[in-house]
């Protein structure tokens, strides 16, 4: 089975098939899949064939569907995980845009500053606080999300950073997190059941390794997270 998650077609036919070949709870859902959507200077802007712009389609859009049709199956779970990997690029996105003509604006502030990646993972961060809110105090179903660190994988290599940017990752490859240890932070959101339900982790946000710590302060913003979702649900309502 594959799965693109800039794609709701994908995302839907992927979902169908996983559900029509298995049966009971889904224990833990695992929302890793993104690009950093680095393009060379000069490239056209990009949007996906859903006619939106490709990184928050997608780390957010796909993310937020795969989730709304695998939702039942993760409400049966006695303690039901989602982790979302964010990043501490978050800190660095002034907002996050809930509607499409400002997404997809080729003007658009945060394309030009090169913030879309980090409006992404602001919106992750968002989305888990809103997740959680509606889900309720005493749902079995906890959501999470955390940045993993610098890490030392494929992405950089497939990225299209300018040169001297590109010749700096390069320069920083030997002091980059490697990719098992990164992961332990997911991870301990992910299988730490007893920790997750002994200190009701919900809806946070956590660094390597295993801490919680506050995100960017408009993550918090709960009328804003509101809006994020109902631009979220608009975008998928085809195929949800």
């Amino acid at each position: 089975m594959t799965l693109d998650t800039s794609s709701l077609k994908s995302v839907k036919k992927f979902a169908d098939t996983y559900l029509a070949k298995s049966e009971g709870a889904i224990d833990m859902l695992f929302l890793n899949a993104g690009t950093d959507g680095v393009t060379p200077p000069g490239a056209e802007f990009v949007r996906s064939e859903d006619g939106i712009e490709l990184v928050f389609a997608t780390n957010v859009v796909g993310h937020h569907l795969l989730y709304k049709l695998l939702e039942p199956r993760i409400l049966q779970s006695e303690t039901g995980r989602v982790v979302l990997t964010s990043s501490n690029a978050n800190y660095n996105a002034p907002t996050v845009d809930t509607d499409l003509e400002s997404l997809n604006n080729k003007e658009h502030t945060l394309k030009a500053e090169g913030l879309m990646y980090n409006q992404s993972k602001l919106a992750q961060i968002m989305w888990t606080k809103k997740l959680t809110r509606s889900l309720g105090p005493g749902s079995s179903v906890f959501v999470n999300s955390g940045h993993p660190g610098f890490v030392k994988t494929a992405l950089f290599d497939k990225s299209q950073h300018p040169s001297p940017i590109k010749e700096i990752l390069d320069a920083l490859k030997s002091s980059m997190w490697l990719a098992e240890d990164a992961a332990l932070t997911l991870l301990y959101i992910g299988v730490a059941t007893d920790d997750l339900k002994e200190k009701d982790i919900r809806g946070s946000y956590y660094h390597p390794i295993a801490v919680e710590v506050a995100p960017n302060p408009v993550a918090l913003d709960n009328e804003l997270q509101g809006k994020l979702w109902v631009f979220l649900d608009e975008l998928v309502k085809e195929y949800a």
